[in-house]
C-alpha cells in the first residue's frame, strides 16, 4: 500500500504535466494569456472556476518548488484573466461570468444579455407608453 508521500507525488507530477494546458496564450477573442480552469472544456473562461483555479496554482506556487518563469507565467495569466473579462464588459457595466465562444464575434452570453436588456427596454418603454396614453386620455 503506498503512503501519502507516494499520493502527494503522483498529484504533483500529474499537476505540473498539466500546467501547459491550463496556462494558455491568447488566441480569438482573448486578448491577454488565462487560466483555463477546466482544460478539458478548451477556451471556456468561467469567474468562479476561474478564481479558484488561480487561487489553487498560487498556492502551488508558493508552496513548492516551481520555476520562476512558472510564477511568472502564472503571473500573467492570472492578470489576463481579469483583462480578458474586462475586455468583454458592456457599455451598462455587464461582464458575462463565462465566456466560450472566443472566436465568435458576440459570446453567447453577450448576445442573451443584449436581447434581454432590449425586451426589458421594449417592456418599459411599452409601459411607460401606455401610462402616458392613460393620462392624456383623463385630460
Amino acid at each position: 500500500m503506498a503512503d501519502n508521500n507516494t499520493y502527494r507525488k503522483l498529484i504533483y507530477d500529474y499537476l505540473f504535466e498539466k500546467f501547459d494546458v491550463v496556462l494558455k496564450k491568447p488566441y480569438g477573442n482573448y486578448k491577454y494569456p488565462f487560466i483555463d480552469p477546466g482544460a478539458a472544456y478548451d477556451g471556456h473562461l468561467w469567474d468562479w472556476d476561474t478564481f479558484w483555479a488561480t487561487y489553487a496554482l498560487i498556492g502551488i506556487a508558493e508552496n513548492y518548488d516551481v520555476s520562476d518563469e512558472f510564477k511568472e507565467k502564472l503571473k500573467g495569466c492570472a492578470k489576463g484573466n481579469v483583462k480578458n473579462f474586462l475586455s468583454f464588459q458592456l457599455e451598462d457595466g455587464y461582464i458575462p461570468m463565462m465566456v466560450h465562444e472566443p472566436d465568435a464575434d458576440e459570446p453567447y452570453l453577450i448576445r442573451k444579455s443584449a436581447s434581454t436588456t432590449r425586451a426589458r427596454y421594449s417592456i418599459c418603454t411599452s409601459r411607460s407608453s401606455v401610462s402616458r396614453y392613460a393620462l392624456q386620455a383623463d385630460t
